[in-house]
């Protein structure tokens, strides 16, 4: 189905799950369009010398293309700290090509640091150093009170001193093997916008975030989720809000794909479950697991629609709300039920031209 932008909104509502928007590919990679042409870049670099080099004297409103067939282990690049206003990017997609890839085996590891608005991190492959779910041994250390005595992992966060970093893009990349998250928005961190990525294989049990947002906004579209503990995870603080649309959830998540928490988890004597949830046009292959849990009270709305649910029944999707939550602020509707999991994407998903 092709749907010109004038009637966008009125046959919106007659869609369910996720759809292709002019021809983007959900998940990115081969047939992305916004891909960066590597020769209107400033810098074009191959290895962790060259990039630290760039890093260095990159200036606001620069890019670093990092070549499509560079392989670079950030032993020596931690902490990498983004100061000034760049997009730091390679070429997945492009020609075929997976796009450059940036590894480390480091447990205590984070890896990118935002700390200014208007970055953008876009057609890279960033591994971490841990796929596993390690649920005995994150049960054994959390008995013993030492849960946090195992290292933990971030690909890409926000800084947490309050700093406020608006506009934050990340696009067109793959990201995998970081136990706590592979992208976690802190204090401060709004608008942020998380579109056409792959991100797998993010699962330690307790921790195990595809995206992370505290006390931030981001919007999160045209992704696919797999491997997941939760794909995407809100603490519930004031100021946490995401919308979550055109996302495709694959099967292997290991416990309920998106959340907010509530003041009950926060042990903040309140209920609060955030600012907003919005979830609406996602396809949920994930039926062995809950798809939303809502953990308390937003202060503006919960709102899950017009989603695609490969599980038997509305109770089979979403969590029961917590004894304090209000129901009166959660609109759960016009969503599709189906147990037919081998329907073909290709025949299922609609195109839009927006």
């Amino acid at each position: 189905m092709l749907l010109s932008f004038m009637s966008c909104n009125t046959e919106l509502s007659k869609i369910y799950g996720a759809f292709i928007i002019n021809e983007q590919p959900i998940g990115g990679s081969i047939g992305y369009k916004n891909i960066i042409d590597k020769d209107n870049c400033q810098y074009i670099v191959r290895n962790a010398k060259e990039l630290e080099t760039a890093l260095n004297k990159v200036r606001n409103g620069e890019y670093i293309y990092i070549d499509d067939h560079a392989s670079i282990n950030m032993l020596n690049l931690q902490k990498i700290q983004i100061n000034k206003s760049i997009t730091l990017c390679s070429g997945r997609g492009h020609n075929g090509s997976e796009g450059a890839i940036l590894y480390t085996n480091m447990e205590q590891t984070d890896l990118f640091i935002i700390n200014v608005s208007n970055v953008r991190i876009s057609g890279l492959r960033i591994k971490g150093p841990d796929t596993l779910v390690r649920y005995e041994e994150m049960t054994a250390l959390n008995n013993a009170g030492k849960y946090y005595d195992k290292p933990i992992s971030r690909a890409i966060l926000t800084n947490d001193m309050g700093i406020t970093t608006e506009n934050l893009e990340i696009d067109n990349c793959e990201i995998w093997g970081w136990s706590h998250a592979a992208i976690f928005l802190r204090e401060g961190a709004m608008n942020s916008k998380i579109h056409h990525n792959f991100i797998h294989h993010n699962q330690r049990h307790g921790l195990g975030y595809g995206i992370c947002l505290d006390a931030s906004s981001a919007t999160i579209h045209s992704n696919k989720f797999d491997y997941n503990r939760h794909d995407i995870n809100g603490t519930g603080r004031l100021g946490t809000a995401y919308e979550a649309y055109n996302n495709i959830i694959l099967p292997n998540g290991t416990n309920h794909s998106f959340d907010m928490h509530g003041g009950g988890d926060r042990n903040d004597g309140t209920s609060i479950a955030g600012d907003y949830v919005n979830i609406h046009h996602n396809t949920f292959y994930s039926t062995e697991v809950p798809a939303f849990f809502l953990r308390g009270t937003p202060q503006n709305y919960a709102k899950i629609t017009n989603n695609l649910f490969y599980h038997s029944g509305k109770e089979k999707t979403v969590l029961p709300l917590r004894s304090y939550s209000n129901p009166q602020k959660v609109k759960i509707k016009n969503n599709k039920y189906t147990e037919n999991r081998y329907q073909l994407d290709s025949l299922s998903i609609s195109r839009i031209n927006w």
